[in-house]
Order: C-alpha cells, then sequence, then structure tokens
C-alpha cells in the first residue's frame, strides 16, 4: 500500500464526476474530506435514512450533503451494508466509497491502527458472499499522526458555546459541534481539552460558581457519552470572574453565560 504525507490528507477529495441520479443502478457514495462524511445515494425506505442518520449520530459521525433517493427496488443487504460503509468512511482520514449492486470501490488515506481493519470486516460481513471488493489506500505513518491531528483540532470551531439563563444544559444546536470534537479526539488519543464554564453576574456569587461547574461538567459528559476517554478531559467553573462583555445588558450577560473548550498539553 501507498504511504502518503499525512498533512496532504486535509485537501479533501473533489466529488465524483457522475451525480449518482446518472448511475445505471443503486448507487451510494460516501466522501470523507476533514472530518465531516458526505452521503449521497439510495436507502430503502425514509425508515432506514432515519436509522442511518441516528446510527451516525451515536457514534459521533458528523454527517454533510446528505442526498437520499428511495425510487428504485433494493436488495436486502442495501440496509446494512450502506450503514457498514458510514462506519469505514468515518475511521478513514479522507476518501471515497462508492457501492453499487455488483461492487464496492474504495480509493482513501487511512490511519496505521486497527480502526479501519475492523470497520472494513464488518462491511464485508454485511455484503453479499463473493462481493467485488476494490480497495485503493494510503497509509498514513506514525510519524504523521501528530501533525494530522493538530489540522484536524485546529479545523474545528473555537466559539464558546453559550447557555441560557440558569442552566446548565447544552443546546441542541451545539450537539454537531461536540460530535465533530469527539470524533477528533477519539481519533487523537494524544490531544487533551480543558472545559471551563462561566455565569453572568446575576444572582449571588456562590450560586454562580456552581452554575459555571454544572455547565462544565455538561459538556464533558456530552463528550463522555460519546466515547471520549475521559483522561482527555479536564472541567472547571470560574463562576461570574471572568466576563467577557459587560453585565449591565441582556446581551453581554448572554455572552458571559458560556463555556469555552480550549486544547491543553
Amino acid at each position: 500500500m501507498k504511504r502518503l504525507a499525512g498533512i496532504l490528507l486535509l485537501l479533501g477529495n473533489a466529488a465524483l464526476a457522475t451525480p449518482v441520479s446518472e448511475w445505471p443502478s443503486a448507487g451510494f457514495v460516501a466522501e470523507k474530506s476533514r472530518h465531516a462524511v458526505g452521503i449521497r445515494g439510495h436507502l430503502l425506505s425514509d425508515r432506514a435514512r432515519d436509522s442511518l442518520l441516528s446510527e451516525a449520530a451515536d457514534n459521533g459521525i458528523s454527517i454533510s450533503d446528505v442526498e437520499y433517493s428511495r425510487h428504485i427496488v433494493l436488495p436486502d443487504w442495501w440496509s446494512p451494508a450502506a450503514d457498514a460503509l458510514l462506519r469505514l468512511a468515518d475511521t478513514a482520514q479522507s476518501g471515497q466509497f462508492r457501492l453499487t449492486r455488483s461492487e464496492l470501490r474504495i480509493r482513501a488515506v487511512v490511519s496505521e491502527d486497527a480502526n479501519w481493519a475492523d470497520a472494513m470486516a464488518a462491511l464485508r460481513e454485511a455484503l453479499p458472499e463473493g462481493f467485488a471488493v476494490a480497495e485503493e489506500l494510503g497509509v498514513v505513518a506514525d510519524d504523521d499522526k501528530t501533525a494530522v491531528c493538530d489540522a484536524l483540532f485546529a479545523s474545528l470551531s473555537d466559539e464558546p458555546l453559550l447557555f441560557r439563563r440558569t442552566f446548565s444544559s447544552v443546546k441542541t444546536e451545539y450537539y454537531g459541534r461536540l460530535s465533530r470534537l469527539a470524533s477528533t479526539l477519539r481519533r487523537c488519543p494524544g490531544i487533551n481539552v480543558r472545559i471551563v464554564g462561566h455565569s453572568d453576574a446575576f444572582g449571588m456569587t456562590s450560586r454562580n460558581q456552581t452554575v459555571s461547574e454544572q455547565r462544565a461538567e455538561a459538556v464533558a459528559d456530552y463528550l463522555l457519552a460519546l466515547g471520549v476517554a475521559e483522561s482527555q478531559l479536564a472541567w472547571e467553573g470560574r463562576g461570574d470572574r471572568e466576563p467577557v462583555a459587560s453585565n449591565e445588558t441582556w446581551e453581554g450577560r448572554n455572552l458571559n453565560r458560556r463555556v469555552t473548550i480550549d486544547r491543553r498539553d
């Protein structure tokens, strides 16, 4: 297998030249670039589509550019194979994955670890016996992983997560961001982060300290539930001691009710 410089994989991949809608038979494509997976293809039903998206969310897989069509009769193995293909794509650093009724074509850059092999074995098990598989891999060497992980983490949003007044639960609008962070941390066990909760200056100082700690812990719990190792996380609350805006206005207090996530060495 070819060995590629890890930093090059961040360039991503161009879309396939022929749209799925023009394929002569059923097709399913997953394209991995940076930390997101784009999907185009056929599924058995709306229920199969919802199941695939749910499985992805539960596993911290970020999906973009989702397009599905179900105006075609598909074999029974199709939906399980599409799910397994998505899991396989998520283990890669970048790549293209095309599944049709008769063959699976893979061109990807992967890390030197067991995740790819395990996911590939699961996909082969979901496919019919003797199914044609064409696999072209570039392997990222161990000494390239640090640069790749650094670039992946740098590509994540560093904007604070804002909270409602007196609330410590994570807003649903941040689930996607945290899932992408969790995916990066799972792949890069050498990256550790510090989660810091803050509050506005409304109410008693002791209460503000408590709610800031609860906010930081809520974010940490969300990442832990997505499979991030506890050793990679540190969290604390700093109450109302470090405002970033005036507590005299509603807008300022809203900005102060936040959690920040920064890398720590």
